[in-house]
């Protein structure tokens, strides 16, 4: 018997007492209220909806304790034995801090609703695998994990649910008591990739979370997202944020795959080394702490770029020799193609489905490889045979069930950043400026950051420059009206947030109205608006209102929203980062003493306006320094002018 068939087996015993003792705890009581009150066949029923519910927690259990990584091949391993302990932190109050190696009662029934949001790779699905097997083990209430990839407004929660629930016989399976059930309680639902969802689906699927969230308020909820601008309108969630590993827990992730081997030894050794200082960084993340030592397995040599990382991995995939069988028993490709064919083809591929999300049937995969195909004539295969490889020979899709899914989001937006960088020829300043400026942008945050690495200079003269030269403009055309304001840097605060963002404030029956630049009121009709200032204006889109504690608000952002929080990653000394706590206070309160200073916009209470709305709202708003933006744009013009001087000299060869 393999080891995979054994441990599957062991698994059937091990879950079996936990699953039990949740049935006891949490479904068979409620069932036979449930019963009794419908005046049914309680011992046919119950035996039916125990049965169902063991048999679903068993397979559930099952399913979430193995991970496929890309290390190990899409080969199944025990989540436990590559798990390091994430830590998260509470963005209302950084003391906050709680280390997820058990089920945090501390934090998921205390707060109710629980958002997580991080970047790429920071390890979110996995850490939402492992509540869920806590949850199970130490009997917390009946656990359900929703990939939220898979809803849409034609298949919603509530029928992924079910789907979750049935088994596979399908017998007899009572839908309304199912959702009779979650209305009294005890569910623990664990939302994970709301970013992932396809922005075709976006706002069908996050009404009918809103809706099912609302009615279900009896549960406890976890959702996990990158960031993205509709989680905003989860208002009723309190938002955590994963924190970077430490390099102590980076190396013990690294001995987790190697197994204490040698070649764990020897990547650590040379980490510790100076002149590697700068790969630290990567080292704060779980995605690319593995595919370093995925990396580094293929080829001693350690990446020093994000995307060179990428690309090492992917060789060492499409290489890479089957151990098990023993000698160098390199795997067979049925499509044929050579290394950079394959890659070729992802590029293409990676780009033209970035806003499918990452998981797709076999038709809609096989079309889009055939769309891939038909933009390189010069490349033959079968569309099937790549398709095979994709799961087989080189794994960077999974194949769950009828579907196939990326192996991770990221591998995807690296092949999307390598065809913008390398193979869009004149369209990669268009794409680059929709990208940055789409109000789904925080979508493309890990792709723009690939760009970034990959052709740093195209970034800088399109991005970059178009921001800067913007917020200069901005910036000097309501400086002199803000000149009324004593402190200069409340002026500047105040001409800095309104920037990316306006604040609408309203109490019901009285009119909506926000705040543009340094103290002008204006009415709202509609949900788009845009500010003229000399000869330029500014857009500013609207989300879906929200409404809390009697109040209604809305965050009105601008086009450069987005970019400016990607660029204080990135260009740290442009901007600064303004976040004012306000601390005990609740949001009714904090909502008040906005209004109190909102209709009268004067200079002695512009700093304790703009400190309510940071307040309010709990989050961080970077604003540019504009004698920095002068810089820069003036450095950028000078590269742009060496340009043309090279036309120049191209044109007369």
């Amino acid at each position: 018997m393999s080891d995979e068939l054994q441990m599957a087996k062991d698994m059937a015993n091990i879950a079996a007492p936990f699953t039990k003792a949740i049935v006891d705890t949490w479904v068979k009581p409620k069932l036979e209220k449930l019963i009794k009150r419908r005046k049914l066949d309680s011992k046919l029923i119950s035996h039916a909806f125990t049965n169902q519910f063991e048999e679903y927690l068993n397979r559930s259990y099952k399913k979430h304790y193995f991970i496929n990584t890309l290390v190990f091949q899409n080969r199944q391993k025990a989540l436990e034995d590559l798990y390091v302990p994430l830590t998260i932190t509470a963005s209302h109050d950084k003391k906050k801090k709680y280390k997820i190696d058990k089920y945090r009662d501390d934090l998921i029934a205390e707060y109710r609703r629980v958002l997580i949001t991080d970047t790429a790779g920071m390890g979110k699905s996995t850490m939402m695998k492992r509540l869920f097997l806590y949850a199970i083990r130490e009997n917390r209430g009946i656990p359900v994990l929703i990939e939220l990839r898979k809803l849409k407004e034609s298949h919603d929660i509530l029928d992924e649910i079910y789907n979750e629930l049935d088994s596979i016989d399908n017998q007899d399976f009572d839908e309304d008591f199912v959702l009779s059930l979650i209305k009294r309680g005890d569910f623990i639902f664990f939302l994970d990739g709301y970013d992932e969802i396809p922005v075709s689906e976006k706002e069908a699927v996050t009404n009918s979370l809103q809706d099912f969230i609302s009615k279900a308020e009896e549960n406890l909820f976890v959702l996990t997202s990158r960031p993205d601008s509709a989680i905003a309108s989860f208002g009723g969630f309190q938002e955590f944020n994963i924190n970077n590993f430490v390099n102590e827990e980076a190396f013990d992730l690294i001995r987790k795959y190697d197994q204490g081997g040698e070649i764990s030894k020897e990547l650590i050794a040379k980490l510790q080394d100076k002149k590697f200082e700068n790969v630290h960084e990567f080292l704060t993340n779980p995605l690319l702490v593995s595919l370093l030592y995925k990396a580094y397995d293929y080829k001693a040599k350690i990446p020093l770029k994000m995307h060179v990382y990428y690309r090492q991995v992917f060789d060492a995939l499409f290489e890479s020799h089957d151990l098990a069988k023993g000698g160098a028993f390199a795997r067979d490709k049925r499509s044929g193609l050579d290394i950079d064919d394959f890659h070729k083809v992802m590029k293409r591929l990676g780009f033209i489905t970035l806003v499918m999300g990452i998981e797709y049937s076999k038709d809609d995969i096989i079309k889009k490889i055939a769309e891939a195909r038909s933009y390189l004539p010069n490349i033959n295969f079968k569309e099937s045979d790549f398709l095979n490889d994709l799961v087989g020979a080189v794994p960077l899709f999974n194949k769950e069930g009828n579907f196939y899914k990326w192996n991770h989001k990221s591998l995807q937006e690296y092949f999307a950043a390598q065809f913008i960088c390398n193979d869009s020829k004149e369209k990669q300043a268009n794409i680059l400026t929709r990208m940055s400026k789409s109000k789904n942008g925080s979508r493309y945050w890990n792709t723009l950051a690939l760009c970034y690495d990959i052709d740093y200079k195209t970034f800088r003269q399109v991005v970059v420059y178009d921001f800067v030269r913007k917020f200069i403009s901005y910036y000097e055309a309501h400086s002199i009206k803000a000149q009324r304001m004593d402190n200069e840097k409340d002026n500047y605060d105040r001409i800095g947030l309104t920037f990316t963002t306006l604040f609408e404030f309203a109490i019901p029956g009285k009119v909506h109205r926000t705040v543009p630049a340094c103290g002008e009121e204006r009415f709202i009709d509609d949900i788009n608006l845009e500010i003229s200032f000399g000869d330029e204006s500014l857009k500013y889109t609207r989300p879906k209102r929200m409404a809390e504690t009697g109040y209604e608000f809305a965050l009105w952002r601008s086009e450069y929203f987005f970019l400016a929080d990607f660029l204080s990653t990135r260009l740290k000394d442009l901007m600064y980062d303004e976040q004012i706590k306000w601390p005990s206070i609740e949001p009714h309160q904090a909502m008040e003493d906005v209004l109190e200073v909102f209709s009268s916009i004067q200079k002695e209470n512009v700093r304790q306006l703009n400190e309510r709305r940071l307040a309010f709202f709990a989050r961080h708003f970077p604003i540019p320094i504009y004698e920095k933006c002068k810089l820069l744009k003036m450095n950028i013009e000078s590269e742009l002018q060496d340009d043309l001087l090279d036309d120049s000299i191209i044109s007369e060869l």
